[in-house]
């Protein structure tokens, strides 16, 4: 009854953490129209709508003042006079995008500091683009003392740091690489099972975003939560049976085609998150690999700690790792059938 207790009280702490990526990610795309420079910024409505206090109730006109109030776009280290602006609502997507013209020179374009500086896990992404189809990114994060101004290896670290956060932030990562250290195998193995993600990540999000390949959120996030439940069944099936494959090499195949899998969805599945802001083209690949980076980084910081706590019960308590494992199998299990059902329904 008590271990059933802490099981309970386990899965409802990492279910109250929330569903998958907690970044919150706004763009703000600048491009030259004839003598002026037009501003779009995209949002999540529920986003600013929280932010800002502005109640379930908001009109369109508290909207764009928040919107005013929050945006810290400058000229020549000045706010700009907007001139005109628009306001499009997506209530079904929770996506709001603003568009303001104002006088000014796109070389001379920056920002002060995040849109949701209050929010410490937000980013805003800057995006200018030139009239002849060229584009540069640039990601603020909480560091607002370091104004990017062009500065390419800043902007590409920030990318990076991206990486790292977008995975430790999703308890989907968190808990599909967990499951994995749970399969059992060496670190060499390991890395190479978490490397088999990363690939395969990096190639749906690249696809995605250059608008070669585009799969609905509606049906990618559900199997995010499903390769979830089906991996913390491989556990307890494996724990329960104290099956040992002797071909090693098989069984590690298998294992990285696992991850394979689950990267190829869940590349789709930031990707989608990415396009709803506005960000896609085959101008975001550089940033993206750093990004990418980033995200293996992020792997071996969940990786190693929990390979080295299962390695340390291994040796100290060895009759009891596969009460261990089965019971860690479970938690997963149960948060993953969790997340299914509320991605199904919603």
């Amino acid at each position: 009854m008590l271990r059933l207790f802490w099981a309970s009280f386990g899965v409802l702490i990492l279910a109250s953490l929330g569903l998958a990526h907690d970044l919150s990610l706004t763009s703000i795309v600048i491009r030259p129209q004839g003598e002026m420079l037009m501003a779009e910024l995209t949002t999540s409505i529920s986003q600013l709508v929280k932010m800002s206090h502005l109640g379930v109730n908001a009109t369109p006109a508290q909207l764009d003042i928040a919107i005013r109030q929050r945006l810290t776009l400058l000229v020549n280290g000045t706010r700009p006079d907007v001139i005109e602006a628009k306001l499009d609502l997506n209530g079904t997507d929770d996506i709001l995008v603003w568009r303001a013209s104002f006088v000014g020179d796109l070389d001379s374009v920056s920002l002060s500091k995040r849109f949701y500086d209050d929010d410490p896990k937000s980013r805003t992404i800057l995006r200018l683009e030139q009239s002849d189809q060229r584009s540069v990114q640039f990601v603020y994060d909480g560091d607002n003392s370091q104004n990017l101004n062009g500065n390419t290896s800043n902007s590409a670290t920030k990318w990076l740091k991206t990486g790292v956060e977008h995975i430790l932030s999703g308890w989907d990562h968190v808990l599909f690489v967990l499951g994995l250290v749970l399969l059992g195998g060496g670190l060499k193995s390991l890395l190479k099972v978490v490397t088999a993600f990363t690939v395969a990540h990096c190639l749906t999000l690249f696809l995605s975003v250059t608008n070669v390949v585009s799969v609905s959120p509606r049906i990618i996030e559900p199997l995010i939560a499903a390769s979830i439940v089906a991996l913390a069944a491989e556990n307890l099936r494996a724990a329960s049976s104290h099956a040992h494959d002797s071909n090693h090499q098989a069984k590690l195949w298998g294992r990285m085609i696992l991850a394979f899998g689950f990267g190829l969805m869940h590349g789709f599945g930031f990707a989608g998150g990415l396009d709803s802001i506005g960000l896609s083209g085959w101008n975001l690949i550089p940033p993206l690999l750093s990004f990418n980076c980033g995200v293996e980084i992020g792997q071996a910081i969940i990786l190693l700690p929990s390979l080295g706590v299962l390695s340390f019960v291994s040796k100290k308590f060895p009759s009891y790792v596969g009460l261990v494992v089965q019971l860690c199998a479970l938690l997963i299990g149960m948060v993953g059938s969790y997340w299914l059902v509320l991605r199904v329904i919603a």
